[in-house]
C-alpha cells in the first residue's frame, strides 16, 4: 500500500520539521473482544516555515495499531486498520480484547502495515528505510519530493494515557530523516544530474527493526544484518532538467536518523564529482527533519572516473560511491543476462558482477545488446565492491567502449591429425607445449600429424581487431583401434569450496566459475572445489560443452551430484547433430555418481547441455566431463 505525497516547491535552508500530524480515534469503549472499531485519522499534514506540503492517504492504506494499559508494556495487537475514507481519514478495524472504562491507555500506530510486527517494541519484523541496501531511491525530475512517500518511508505515532472514554490524539511523525542536496552548477556547460550518493560513518538505508514505544519517535533502530543495511544511500534522478551555470536544483534522499561526529567525514557525490566534508562539530540528521547540504559542482572535481589497472583497482577501498574506469580482456562469461565475467589485464583479473549498456540504478539485463564475447577488449566504469570477501566490480558497471576480438579458433583432432580453423582473414598462431600462444608462436598454415598426446593452444589475429581468446584442446595420440579423447574438462581451475571437499550445502561453491576449455556456455555457474556448481536456490543452472570438432559415434562420461536436499533429476540434451542414449539421469544428493551416455551420429558442431530439473532447488555439481570417440 502506498501514500501519495504532494509537494510544492520548498525553500528549506536548514533542519526543518518534516511532519507533525494528528490522528483522532473515536471513543474506544467496547464490551467484548473482536467488536468492529473505527478511528479517525485526519489528513497527515506537514508544514515548513516557508511554504507547505501535504501527505495524503491513498485507498487501501493500512496501519498497525496497538494499545496497552497506560504505563505498562503488555501490548495488545489490534493488527491492521484500513482507511475507509481518504478525505475524512476514517480507518476501520477490530480491537483485540476489551477496554476497561476506568482505565487509561497508551496507543501506538505504525505505517506501513506489516503483519509480522506484533508489538510496538518491535524486534520481530524488519522495515525498509529509504531503500533496500542494494537498491536506490528514484527522484523524477529536479526539485521533486514526490518520491518521499510510500512503504519505504515509515510513519509512527502514539497517544499516552488516554482515558478509555476519551478520543486519543496520535501525533504521527516520519521515521526517516531527509537529506536535501542543493546542487549549484559552477561549470560553463549545462549540468544534468543523474545520480546523487551519500556515504556516512553510520548505517543509512536498508531493513531495520524499529522500536516506536519511546518518548521520542522512533525510539531505536536495529540492523537486520550486515548484508541488508548500508552506509551508502543512492538516488537515481530520471527526467532531470539541465542546470545552467550559476543555477541550482534540489535532490532528496530519505535515510535512517544518524549523526556525524566532530572529526568524522561525510562524503557526497553528484554524478562523477565527489566531495568529502570533515565535520568540525557533531551534526545530527534527525527523524522528521530536513537537513540541507549545499554542493558546488566544479570542473576540477568533475574530471571523470580515475583510470586504473586491475591491480590498482584491487588496492582501492570498497566504496559504492566512487567510480573507476578499467580496461581489459573479457574472459569467462558466466551469465549472459546480467553480464557477469572476468576482466583481465596485464596486472591481474577481477570479477565483474553485472555490466549494463548505460549507467542505470539496477541491472536492466542489457548486456546481451552489447554483443560482447570472450576475448574482446572492454572499457567499463564501475565501483570497488566485495562479495564473500572476494573483490569485484560493482555498481552495476556500465559500458564505455570495446574493441572486438577475433573469434577463437576451432581445434579438431582426428586420426592423429590436428586441424585448426579461424575466421576468414585471420592468422592462426599456435603452440604444442602447453604455453600460451603469441604472435611470435608457430603460424598455422596446414593440418599436421602428431606422434604423441599433446595440448594444442591457438589464437586468431587480424588487423583492426584484438587477438582472440586462447582455444585449447588435448589431442590424444591413438594407435590403431585405440579410443581418441575428443573433449575433456577437469574443472580444476574452479578453486572454491564444495563437492570434492565433502561439503554439499551452506555457504559453499560461490567462487568464480572457470573452465579448462574455451567454448563453454553456462548460466548461474559457480566454482566448487575443483568442480563446478550450477544453479542457485531460485535460479536455473545450465552448462553446455564446447563443440566436439569431429564427427562420429562417441561416449560421454561425467560425474554429477545434487546439492544437499535439492532435486535429483539432471536433464541432458544435444544440439548440432546426433542423439543421446539418455535425456535424464538420476543423481544422488550430496554424493558423486559416475555416468556413461552414448552419443550417436555426432558432428563437428555437436554440443551437449546439462540442465537442472527446475529453477527452484535444482542445483547440481559437475566434474570430469569427457567425450571419447
Amino acid at each position: 500500500m502506498k501514500r501519495i505525497f504532494n509537494a510544492l516547491g520548498l525553500m528549506l535552508v536548514s533542519a526543518l520539521t518534516l511532519t507533525n500530524c494528528t490522528k483522532n480515534i473515536e471513543t474506544p469503549v467496547v464490551e467484548s473482544e473482536g467488536v468492529p472499531f473505527e478511528i479517525v485519522a485526519s489528513t497527515v499534514e506537514t508544514k515548513t516555515v516557508n511554504d507547505g506540503m501535504s501527505t495524503l492517504w491513498k485507498t487501501g492504506d493500512q496501519i498497525n495499531l496497538f494499545h496497552a494499559v497506560a504505563g505498562t508494556t503488555t501490548y495488545s495487537n489490534d493488527k491492521n486498520f484500513t482507511v475507509n475514507n481518504v478525505e475524512t481519514g476514517l480507518f476501520k478495524g477490530t480491537l483485540t480484547g476489551t477496554l476497561d472504562e476506568d482505565s487509561a491507555y497508551d496507543w501506538y500506530a505504525f505505517y506501513p502495515y506489516t503483519s509480522q510486527i506484533t508489538t510496538p517494541a518491535n524486534k520481530t519484523s524488519y522495515v525498509t528505510v529509504g531503500s533496500k541496501a542494494s537498491s536506490v531511491q528514484t527522484q523524477n525530475g529536479n526539485n521533486s519530493m514526490k518520491h518521499i512517500a510510500g512503504e519505504n518511508y515509515p510513519l509512527a505515532g502514539k497517544a499516552i494515557a488516554t482515558p478509555a472514554g476519551a478520543t486519543p490524539e496520535l501525533q504521527m511523525s516520519h521515521v526517516t530523516s531527509l537529506i536535501e542536496v542543493v546542487v549549484t552548477n559552477n561549470t560553463e556547460n549545462p549540468l544534468t544530474v543523474t545520480d546523487v550518493v551519500v556515504n556516512a560513518p553510520e548505517l543509512l538505508v536498508g531493513t531495520f527493526y524499529i522500536n516506536f514505544t519511546g518518548e521520542i519517535l522512533p525510539s531505536s533502530f536495529e540492523s537486520s544484518g550486515d548484508t541488508y543495511t548500508a552506509t551508502t544511500a543512492k538516488l537515481a534522478v530520471t527526467n532531470g532538467e539541465a542546470i545552467e551555470n550559476g543555477e541550482s536544483a534540489k535532490f532528496y534522499l530519505a535515510v535512517k536518523p544518524f549523526a556525524v561526529e566532530a572529526g568524522e567525514t561525510l562524503e557526497i557525490y553528484v554524478n562523477t564529482c565527489g566531495k568529502e566534508v570533515e565535520m568540525s562539530e557533531t551534526v545530527n540528521f534527525t527523524a522528521g527533519k530536513v537537513k540541507t547540504i549545499n554542493f558546488n559542482y566544479n570542473v576540477a572535481e568533475a574530471s571523470g572516473p580515475e583510470k586504473l589497472t586491475v591491480d590498482e583497482f584491487l588496492d582501492k577501498e570498497v566504496n559504492a560511491a566512487v567510480w573507476y574506469e578499467l580496461t581489459g580482456v573479457v574472459s569467462n562469461i558466466v551469465n549472459t543476462s546480467y553480464g557477469n565475467f572476468d576482466l583481465v589485464d596485464e596486472t591481474g583479473s577481477v570479477y565483474v558482477y553485472g555490466l549494463t549498456q548505460t549507467k542505470v540504478a539496477s541491472n536492466d539485463k542489457s548486456f546481451s545488446k552489447l554483443g560482447l564475447k570472450e576475448g574482446d577488449v572492454l572499457t567499463l566504469i564501475g565501483t570497488r565492491a566485495v562479495f564473500n570477501n572476494a573483490a569485484q566490480v560493482g555498481g552495476p558497471a556500465y559500458y564505455v567502449s570495446h574493441i572486438s576480438s577475433c573469434v577463437a579458433p576451432q581445434i579438431s583432432c582426428e586420426d592423429n591429425v590436428v586441424t585448426i580453423t579461424a575466421e576468414e582473414g585471420a592468422t592462426i598462431y599456435y603452440t604444442t607445449d602447453g604455453t600460451t600462444p603469441t604472435e611470435s608462436s608457430f603460424v598455422y598454415d596446414e593440418p599436421f600429424e602428431i606422434e604423441e598426446t599433446i595440448t594444442v593452444k591457438a589464437i586468431a589475429a587480424a588487423e583492426g581487431k584484438a587477438n582472440s581468446a586462447v582455444a585449447q584442446k588435448v589431442c590424444s595420440f591413438a594407435g590403431a583401434g585405440e579410443p581418441v579423447v575428443v573433449l575433456y574438462e577437469s574443472f580444476n581451475k574452479c578453486n572454491s569450496t564444495g563437492g570434492n571437499d565433502g561439503s554439499w550445502g551452506g555457504s559453499i561453491a560461490n567462487g568464480t566459475f572457470s573452465a579448462d576449455l574455451t567454448g563453454w556456455t553456462v548460466a548461474n555457474a559457480y566454482a566448487g572445489k575443483q568442480c563446478a556448481k550450477f544453479g542457485s536456490s531460485s535460479k536455473l543452472g545450465t552448462a553446455q560443452t564446447p563443440t566436439f570438432g569431429v564427427a562420429g559415434d562417441m561416449t560421454l562420461t561425467f560425474k554429477a551430484a545434487a546439492w544437499s536436499g535439492d532435486k535429483t533429476t539432471l536433464k541432458l540434451s544435444i544440439t548440432g547433430g546426433g542423439t543421446l542414449s539418455n535425456s535424464t539421469v538420476t543423481i544422488k544428493s550430496a554424493q558423486w555418481t559416475e555416468f556413461t551416455v552414448s552419443i550417436s551420429g555426432a558432428t563437428a558442431s555437436t554440443r551437449v547441455k546439462f540442465e537442472g530439473y527446475q529453477a527452484s532447488k535444482g542445483r547440481f555439481f559437475l566434474d570430469e566431463v569427457k567425450v571419447v570417440k
